[in-house]
């Protein structure tokens, strides 16, 4: 996604976009994410989270991939969820994009387009959303929305992907050029907005 923001600011802007991949988006590795007490320690959380945001400045807008590295319940998450924009809006006061992640389906390299099939109560469809978690991925991504929200930070903002993925039964990363750079010229249009309306005020 970073490359593809890049590509949109050609070279005499590139040097804007930088990328650090966080699977557990600043949760400590000393605990299991199926531990109940996963990620309850805000303070090792904010200290993460003060090591990525290390040289940001107000102006600078972060986007933040809520991403699949999830599983089991999304309600025993919360804590996390919670914790995790606390911890942001704790190092860093600009503005902060919560970018979510769209679920994927079992044989999804069978389908070259969007397809409603699997939002009806066949539970031969429904078995199909079991792998990786799909299944959770709506109440998952409200949870983290809703997260975001309390924090009390602006310009979140959650954008749907359309489906185009790659061949190899993978249905969370996707072929390029293709959806990521669609959601680039969307997030384009946003930063734009949020630019015109600081230079208004």
């Amino acid at each position: 996604m970073s490359q593809s923001m890049q590509c949109l600011l050609g070279q005499e802007h590139e040097h804007l976009v930088s990328n650090v991949r966080e699977d557990r988006l600043g949760c400590p590795t000393d605990v299991p994410i199926g531990d109940p007490k996963y990620c309850s320690n805000v303070t090792k959380v904010v200290e993460r989270w003060n090591e990525i945001a290390k040289g940001m400045q107000q102006q600078d807008v972060l986007v933040v991939n809520t991403g699949a590295h999830w599983f089991g319940n999304p309600d025993e998450r919360q804590t996390a969820f919670r914790n995790i924009p606390q911890a942001i809006a704790a190092v860093f006061n600009g503005t902060v994009i919560a970018r979510t992640t769209v679920m994927g389906h079992d044989h999804c390299e069978e389908y070259l387009e969007p397809t409603s099939e699997f939002i009806d109560e066949d539970p031969g469809q429904k078995n199909r959303l079991v792998p990786y978690n799909w299944a959770n991925f709506t109440h998952l991504n409200g949870l983290v929305h809703e997260a975001f929200l309390a924090a009390g930070m602006t310009g979140n903002l959650t954008l749907a992907r359309e489906k185009q993925e790659g061949g190899a039964m993978d249905c969370l990363h996707y072929c390029v050029p293709g959806p990521i750079h669609i959601w680039n010229e969307l997030l384009s249009h946003v930063l734009e907005t949020i630019l015109a309306d600081e230079l208004s005020t």
